[in-house]
């Protein structure tokens, strides 16, 4: 959500499970690509999976 956050991406709803494995929720379509962008910066850019990419292949 710290992702979301910072660019300034209204939120409407939020829903987190109870084991906190999995959190869904709901941003207006005018801002789904900018959050889309957000969350793959904050959750994959930031790892190296080209190399464990390259290895499943």
């Amino acid at each position: 959500m710290q992702a979301v956050a910072n660019n300034n991406i209204c939120v409407l709803a939020v829903h987190q499970s109870m084991r906190q494995v999995e959190m869904q929720f709901i941003v207006s379509e005018s801002d789904y690509d900018v959050t889309i962008k957000s969350l793959h910066a904050a959750l994959v850019e930031v790892h190296d999976h080209g190399r464990a990419i390259c290895l499943a292949s």
